[in-house]
């Protein structure tokens, strides 16, 4: 079936139907928000500019798109869309009541693809909650919907051409939605048994998947309109309260369904829903601009940390640094100095930052010109570079005195062995590890995450010699505890073939180990503990604003249980 455009047909559209039409011409989802958001219809796309548009801040490529669209349609010249068969309502014969050709096609594509086409794909698909290489299967299954998919021949749409369905007026009860479908209704009374019970992974993946088997079958296609998914998203978190995420300026619903990433839950499940059920030419009838990079997305990427700086320090104080730098290189680490050493790293900060960012590229050669990272009071100097990056940030006491007790309780939930240790922070520190969702999906990875963190070594264990023949897979810094878990004695920090004191108590060890990657420049480990570390960035020390949907559904697991 073809579609066409023209300047008559165009003109007439409203604000919400302009939104659909231009999705079907493949113009980005960020596009047509913005679009929506300033009450753009037809009438009004046909007399913007292209300097009106970039007023609106559309991307240069989606201008241009637009602006060539527009004059295409003022000149007369008509474009022919071939419609995907997805997004065709069922026609019938007004005369005679037959099913017509399209019609057979929608019933039997979409039944097929929602049914069968879903669960028989389970299996190619990657892992739903984030970026993993892991081929463990998936933690839920496309369920078959309960409601049979409407067909052409159903009594009711006999003899008509059914209205289009205007989003706009659709509202949702999920848990009536839920109670419909058999698993869904499992679901509905086992958390209304208790209402501060964490849901679970996997039946959050179910009440997503029937909600948005029910949008879809609603809607008739895979692409409902960024308002429908964000009251989707809302009524989700309406009737499980504990999945909601309380952040000041930010709805409840942000990791669920977030119009800035698009790449929360629902757009993860509809893609794969997608994936499943269509071919790569009909996905390809819509783009999704990729958000900018200071949105945090869950793509596996760590906070960003030094950039060459811009412009370059002036000669003055580049030698009064140099000179300070020389004496901080040979001064002995007695009391009398420690002041002095203090005054002469915090003066010399702008400086060491532009020779890091640019010219002392490993920590090896950032510790051999500041050496005084290594020995001073289990730290503190990498610590301080840190808080001078973000002097906004939170304390380490936070983690123990906001999560500490809602992890425990998680563990308790999860029915997961909680080991004892003399050193609490250490004992919820591990605790969290092993909560962690890509922990969860690649438990066989367990003892090699937790030795990217922390290792247990003899007391008597000659440290320099551990560092020379470290396993190969250790190259970002981690601890080094000399003792064990139940009874730890002396933590310390590994950097490359340096090992830094850190101390008797691991929530010292663990500050220093997390404002390492930010004094020396260095990514998180790879892939498990990426999202670790991004936890303690975005709950604990609250250096970002946003955070992935995996690590919005973690913490808003362990904030709906209460703190003692």
């Amino acid at each position: 079936m073809f579609v066409v455009d023209s300047k008559s047909t165009v003109i007439k559209l409203t604000v919400l139907e302009l939104e659909t039409h231009l999705l079907g011409k493949e113009f980005s989802e960020k596009t047509t928000n913005v679009l929506r958001e300033n009450d753009i219809d037809g009438d009004v796309l046909l007399t913007l500019e292209e300097n009106q548009l970039q007023s609106l801040g559309i991307s240069l490529g989606q201008r241009v798109k637009l602006v060539r669209y527009i004059k295409s349609l003022s000149m007369g010249t008509s474009h022919s869309t071939v419609m995907d068969p997805t997004i065709l309502h069922h026609f019938e014969s007004p005369s005679s009541g037959t099913v017509t050709p399209e019609s057979q096609l929608w019933e039997s594509h979409l039944q097929t693809s929602l049914n069968d086409q879903l669960v028989d794909n389970n299996h190619q698909m990657e892992d739903l909650l984030g970026s993993s290489t892991s081929r463990d299967p998936l933690p839920f299954s496309f369920e078959k919907f309960s409601e049979p998919v409407p067909t052409a021949s159903d009594s009711n749409l006999q003899n008509h051409v059914p209205p289009k369905v205007c989003e706009k007026n659709l509202t949702f009860d999920v848990k009536e939605i839920l109670n419909a479908h058999e698993e869904g209704k499992k679901i509905v009374e086992k958390y209304q048994a208790d209402v501060a019970m964490p849901v679970t992974e996997v039946d959050r993946n179910t009440i997503i998947n029937i909600a948005l088997g029910h949008v879809i079958r609603t809607i008739g296609n895979y692409y409902p309109e960024a308002s429908t998914k964000q009251k989707l998203a809302a009524a989700i978190v309406a009737a499980f309260p504990q999945m909601g995420l309380i952040r000041d300026g930010l709805p409840a619903y942000t990791y669920i369904y977030n119009s800035a990433t698009g790449n929360a839950y629902i757009d993860q499940h509809l893609k794969r829903m997608r994936k499943a059920a269509l071919t790569p030419d009909q996905r390809k009838r819509k783009s999704v601009e990729k958000p900018k990079d200071d949105a945090r997305k869950g793509k596996g990427k760590s906070l960003k940390k030094s950039s060459p700086a811009e412009q370059p320090l002036s000669d003055e104080y580049v030698a009064e640094c140099k000179s300070k730098v020389a004496w901080l290189q040979n001064c002995g680490v007695f009391l009398e100095n420690k002041s002095k050493i203090m005054e002469y790293m915090d003066e010399t900060y702008e400086y060491r930052r532009y020779q890091i960012a640019n010219i002392l590229l490993t920590p090896t050669a950032i510790v051999t010109e500041f050496p005084r990272f290594l020995d001073v009071d289990f730290g503190r100097l990498i610590i301080a570079d840190y808080v001078h990056q973000y002097p906004k940030t939170s304390d380490i006491g936070t983690f123990m005195s906001k999560y500490g007790n809602r992890l425990i309780r998680l563990a308790l939930y999860n029915n997961m062995e909680i080991q004892e240790s003399t050193d609490a922070f250490l004992k919820v520190l591990v605790v969290c590890v092993k909560l962690m969702p890509r922990i969860q999906q690649a438990k066989s990875q367990l003892n090699t995450t937790l030795q990217q963190l922390v290792i247990f070594l003899k007391e008597n264990t000659n440290l320099e010699e551990f560092v020379k023949n470290k396993p190969k897979h250790l190259k970002q810094p981690f601890l080094v505890c000399l003792g064990t878990l139940i009874a730890p004695k002396q933590f310390f920090l590994v950097v490359d073939f340096y090992v830094i004191d850190c101390g008797s108590e691991c929530s010292n060890a663990f500050n220093v180990l997390f404002s390492s990657f930010f004094a020396f420049n260095t990514e998180y480990p790879k892939p498990v503990l990426m999202e670790f570390y991004q936890f303690f960035e975005y709950a604990v020390y609250g250096i970002v604003p946003s955070c992935s949907c995996n690590i919005g559904a973690f913490v808003s697991k362990l904030e709906c249980l209460p703190l003692t």
